[in-house]
């Protein structure tokens, strides 16, 4: 079967997938970087580690607030795919109908400038919206 990737291309054309599933607690992000961290690791993409817990920790924290805002008991599922060439990641979270975006960029904001560290780190970013319900957030990375 072939599946196809957010950020384009057959799932089956890429060397190394892995997916984990959260559920929506506090610690959702932390447990997605370490995870990311030691996965990346074992891949041999240690280089990029760094920018790829940066994006994953926003994507999650973004998941993780939507959904417990709604008050939805459904998981964030991560997905990491690499070629080599690239390293993409997913966000799944069950609020289909509520986009990230970005928030206040002013130096006095506690918090919104997630969405910018994505955009400067990733080749590209999106949302798409999946036919049983929720959204993936994803991001590409040029290794």
């Amino acid at each position: 079967m072939t599946v196809q990737t957010s950020a384009g291309g057959a799932a089956d054309l890429w060397e190394r997938q892995d997916a984990l599933e959260l559920r929506a607690l506090d610690t959702a992000p932390s447990c997605a970087r370490l995870h990311a961290k030691a996965l990346l690791s074992e891949w041999g993409l240690s280089r990029i580690a760094d920018e790829a817990e940066l994006v994953i920790s926003e994507l999650v924290t973004n998941a993780y607030r939507i959904t417990a805002a709604l008050k939805l008991d459904t998981p964030i599922s991560l997905r990491l795919w690499t070629d080599y060439v690239h390293l993409v990641l997913e966000v799944w979270d069950g609020a289909g109908h509520r986009e990230p975006k970005p928030g206040d960029q002013s130096t006095s904001a506690e918090s919104g400038r997630g969405l910018a560290v994505v955009t400067a780190i990733a080749e590209r970013w999106g949302v798409r919206h999946v036919e049983d319900g929720g959204k993936i957030v994803f991001a590409l990375i040029k290794l």
